[in-house]
This record gives C-alpha cells, sequence and structure tokens, in this order.
C-alpha cells in the first residue's frame, strides 16, 4: 500500500500514522484467508489487489480512512489466525515479534482480544487463556537483526558458503 500511495519505504510505520487518524469502517477490504477455511496460512495479496483495485477506481478518498481500513483488515486476519491456531495447538502465550509488532492497532487489537474481549477464546472464570507478551518499541526489530544473529553465529562456527549459493526461502536455520 506504501507503495502504491508514494509514502516511502519502510511504509509500515507511515500507514499505522496515518491510521490512527482515519476510520477502519470506512472501506470494506475482503479477510479471505479468515472468510474462508485456510488453515493458519496468512496471505495479504487479495487485501493489497483490493487497495490497488480502490485507488486506481475512486478519487478524492482520504488516506488517513484507507490507512485504517487497510490496516484493519490485515490486523483482523493476523489476530484472528493467531489466536485460533494457539487455541488448537493448545499453545498458553503468545508473542508478538519483529517489525510488525510496533504496529498500533497491532499491539491494540492483540491486548484487546487477548486480555479483554476476546470472550470466545476464554474459560468460563472469565479469565483469559492467553498469556501476551509485546515488547517495548525499542525491542520491535526488523527480522534482519535476526539474520544477522544467525550469520554471526555460523561465521563463529566458520560455516560459509561459496559466492554461488541461491536464495532458499525455506531454508531451515
Amino acid at each position: 500500500m506504501a507503495r502504491v500511495l508514494k509514502l516511502g519505504y519502510p511504509g509500515g510505520p507511515v500507514i499505522d500514522g496515518l491510521a490512527q487518524h482515519g476510520n477502519p469502517h470506512a472501506i470494506e477490504f475482503k479477510r479471505p484467508m479468515i472468510e474462508r477455511n485456510f488453515g493458519y496460512d496468512f496471505s495479504f495479496s487479495g487485501i493489497k489487489t483490493g487497495v490497488i483495485n480502490f485507488v486506481n477506481k475512486h478519487k478524492g478518498f482520504k488516506v488517513e480512512d484507507l490507512a485504517a481500513s487497510f490496516q484493519a483488515a490485515v490486523v483482523d486476519v493476523l489476530v484472528e489466525k493467531t489466536l485460533q491456531a494457539a487455541k488448537d495447538k493448545k499453545v498458553k502465550t503468545i508473542c508478538l515479534a519483529g517489525g510488525v509488532s510496533a504496529n498500533s492497532g497491532l499491539r491494540e487489537a492483540f491486548e484487546k482480544r487477548v486480555n479483554e474481549g476476546g470472550k470466545s477464546l476464554r474459560p468460563r472464570s472469565g479469565r483469559a487463556i492467553f498469556r501476551l507478551h509485546i515488547p517495548p518499541l525499542s525491542l520491535c526489530t526488523d527480522n534482519a537483526a535476526m539474520i544477522g544473529a544467525v550469520a554471526c553465529y555460523k561465521f563463529k562456527k566458520k560455516e560459509f558458503a561459496d559466492l554461488s549459493i541461491k536464495p532458499v526461502a525455506s531454508l531451515k536455520i
């Protein structure tokens, strides 16, 4: 979305800031990964396509409303999928991590669902069935830091690859 609106890189913080001043119900974006059963998979290509189509078809919209509506759709999918997976797998603790954990809408939605409003995910006692850990913003860094840490350990073990190595997205670290 940030690229389509020429908001710069990284776009996440800009979108989050705009979303705080917009109406998350102004534009209805599909949530296909929770509207149909896709297990625990995440995909935001449909939401991103929805944003592109909206921008191409409409003029004069408030960017803040677009950002808030987009963010709400993404957050809904992330929170719903995570809580369902935690419930199904009998996980007791959920921890947000990485750069996305700095998003104010995501933080608020997790806190609300786990600590206040997640009634469908609560036992009869009314107490939350999950512990939620959200790091301070100073620790919400991009995954590049994690990759750098892995590289440090590999370097110390003298595990090197030659320059012919190809990227493998599903590589086990």
